[in-house]
């Protein structure tokens, strides 16, 4: 009788390793106090009678109205629908697939993460040094933060911005650079009286006066300019305690070239 027992052990273990569930990939459930495994139902579905052999397919029924199952299953019955509470919202019917989508009611929330057994209020709005950054939701509350800055907000005005410095600055080298340079072969030397009484603060005035002329000139022109050449030479023999460039005569003219150069012409610093 005992090698009989033994014998036989061999030939029902080899009977259930085929049947086990984890081979059929969750598709199988085992029938209870039997050693049959049956197919599990489809979704929307129960188990209406068992399967009568192995691997075999139960015989499945669809789901009442009020009643679902949302995955392959192998209950006896359905599941009963949720009802909405009070404080909820119906946001789709029960169907044989899904249970009833209830959410909070406007003004209300309550967090997906966890259990919902009363809906709170949303803050009703943000502090005065706050904003609004998020509205509330049926899931969450209003949600508020410090104010973003302009230039964050809207990244165009600051490059618009930035397009305008750089034109500006650039039209003013420009200018600059028209104004201000000096006609080829034109040199300033170091301690001559012309650069002293430039860099003592009366370019501006020079210019102005330079401009003056040029928009001004006419019949009397020439001897505009022999008059200012006497009043330079003049100013000349002051600051530098010598004679002027026009008592010298044009032998000292030729011998020191310092003194010929001593000032800027009349449209050194004009762009014409």
């Amino acid at each position: 009788a005992a090698l009989g027992a033994a014998a036989a052990a061999p030939d029902r273990r080899e009977m259930l390793e085929p049947l086990d569930p984890s081979r059929g990939g969750g598709e199988l459930y085992q029938v209870q106090d039997s050693h049959f495994y049956c197919k599990k139902c489809p979704a929307g579905t129960y188990v209406a009678q068992h399967c009568k052999e192995q691997n075999g397919s139960s015989t499945c029924l669809r789901c009442k109205e009020g009643e679902y199952v949302e995955y392959p299953n192998d209950f006896l019955s359905c599941l009963g629908c949720q009802r909405c509470r009070e404080d909820q919202v119906e946001l789709s019917p029960c169907q044989a697939v899904r249970n009833t989508q209830c959410v909070c009611k406007n003004g209300t929330f309550c967090s997906p993460y966890h259990p919902c057994e009363l809906c709170q209020k949303c803050r009703r709005r943000c502090p005065k040094d706050e904003v609004e950054q998020a509205p509330c939701t049926p899931h969450s509350d209003r949600r508020c933060g410090p104010p973003t800055s302009t230039f964050s907000g809207s990244p165009n005005y600051l490059i618009i911005t930035c397009v305008v410095v750089a034109v500006v600055l650039f039209a003013l080298f420009c200018l600059y650079k028209c104004c201000c340079r000096r006609p080829p072969g034109e040199h300033w030397r170091r301690g001559t009286p012309g650069a002293l009484t430039l860099a003592g603060g009366s370019a501006w005035g020079y210019l102005m006066r330079q401009l003056t002329r040029h928009q001004s000139r006419g019949p009397g022109t020439q001897d505009n300019i022999h008059n200012e050449q006497v009043s330079r030479d003049q100013l000349l023999s002051t600051v530098s305690g010598s004679a002027t460039p026009s008592a010298l005569g044009p032998e000292v003219h030729e011998r020191d070239p310092l003194l010929h150069h001593a000032w800027p012409r009349s449209d050194a610093f004009l762009c014409l």
